[in-house]
């Protein structure tokens, strides 16, 4: 709380009285602090990349709600507006990347001649997945006599991301009847989230689909990615 000092004379309107005569007196008056924030669990997604979760404002004020990673510093996570002294705050990812928050709060009252403005936290740990943004590139037409190749990329995040995922991709050739013609001899590894898969030549002329599978990692999820290619003279 906050305090600060009034004074108060009294000033008649009857005649013959002197305002001189009023004596000039002080007291104190303290303003309400704000008295707390607390938060709900969080319930994250269930692809894993957003989290959820009601702050509550003890004392039924309202005003703004500053959440932030760790320590009220910096540039907030979110900002959201408190209504009704609750707010809905939802967090995720700036890059798509894994990433455990120990989320603060700081509220601000709008009220501030009734509630002194006051930063008052309160924890919560979220631990978010990976999205992954999927690269795949192989030649539009590949010549009977070529080897099919594969570039894979993926990495651990948006396409804003530097951080290639991990686990191991495998890959499928289907002809135009969706028959598997051609497969990965084992799973490969990826390397900062990269991988070259080789497939033996493919005789018969045609157009093709090829469906690279990722494993998925204890931070990413599994998917698969498709292209359509051509084999020709």
């Amino acid at each position: 709380a906050m305090s600060k000092t009034l004074t108060a004379q009294f000033l008649p309107n009857l005649t013959g009285v002197n305002i001189s005569n009023s004596a000039i007196d002080g007291g104190s008056v303290s303003l309400k602090a704000a008295t707390g924030v607390s938060f709900g669990p969080a319930t994250v997604a269930a692809n894993g990349l957003t989290a959820s979760f009601t702050a509550t404002i003890t004392g039924g004020q309202n005003g703004t709600l500053n959440v932030y990673n760790g320590t009220v510093s910096g540039t907030p996570l979110k900002t959201v507006a408190v209504t009704g002294a609750t707010a809905q705050v939802t967090v995720d990812q700036a890059k798509g990347e894994a990433v455990s928050y120990n989320l603060v709060g700081e509220f601000v009252p709008t009220d501030a001649t009734s509630f002194a403005s006051s930063r008052t936290t309160e924890s919560l740990a979220v631990t978010l997945r990976n999205t992954t943004t999927t690269t795949v590139t192989i030649p539009s037409s590949v010549k009977r006599t070529a080897v099919p190749t594969v570039s894979v990329t993926i990495l651990a995040g948006n396409n804003t991301s530097t951080v290639g995922a991990t686990g191991s991709v495998f890959a499928v050739i289907y002809n135009s009847k969706n028959v598997p013609v051609a497969a990965s001899t084992s799973l490969t590894n990826l390397a900062a989230g990269k991988a070259t898969i080789r497939f033996a030549k493919i005789a018969t002329t045609g157009k093709y689909t090829l469906r690279v599978f990722y494993g998925g990692s204890a931070n990413s999820p599994a998917s698969v990615t498709t292209r359509t290619f051509s084999v020709v003279k």
